[in-house]
């Protein structure tokens, strides 16, 4: 029951974090600066990679419902966020003990690398497929989805290790009293 509750309020934490954003133009539109990607990474660490994914992936996917441009593409948003939290909580999961900090920064790296590497994707496949632009043009226009990404992912990975470690011992108190 904790585990399921746990989840709730990470999807909540997602879903806030995907709200406080900074949009910048791209070819497709827009993209953005956000602080979403912080939740999934804590929820990959604190919660392991299936109720990690599933609280990512709907905090996520939950956003893009309430915004006609994201709309469309909320299941690919689940997935990726979903990818994002499950790669975290699987390598953070490896642990064997207790979670050492190498193994959080590890485990939020390749959570962020899986997440940037299948927004691109997504986003040059768009271009293909959608805006029927070449190969190559399509490679150009994910400079600004490129630049949004590692930016996201850098604030993420450096806040979401000492985050986890803080509530981590915060609830390990609470338990003890």
């Amino acid at each position: 029951m904790r585990t399921i509750a746990y989840t709730g309020v990470l999807a909540a934490l997602v879903y806030a974090g995907s709200t406080l954003r900074i949009m910048l133009p791209a070819f497709d539109g827009m993209t953005a600066i956000h602080l979403g990607n912080l939740p999934c990474l804590l929820a990959g660490l604190m919660l392991g990679p299936w109720w990690g994914g599933l609280a990512a992936g709907f905090g996520s996917f939950i956003y893009d419902l309430g915004h006609p441009v994201y709309a469309p593409e909320a299941w690919i948003t689940f997935i990726s966020k979903f990818a994002l939290a499950c790669v975290c909580g699987l390598v953070a999961q490896g642990a064997k003990g207790s979670l050492d900090f190498r193994r959080r920064v590890i485990a939020v790296l390749l959570g962020s690398v899986t997440y940037t590497i299948l927004y691109l994707l997504k986003s040059y496949l768009k271009g293909i497929f959608v805006f029927d632009l070449q190969p190559e043009a399509a490679l150009i226009s994910l400079l600004p989805k490129f630049t949004a990404s590692v930016t996201n992912a850098a604030g993420a990975c450096v806040s979401a290790v000492p985050v986890s470690i803080a509530v981590e011992r915060a609830v390990h108190l609470q338990r003890k009293q």
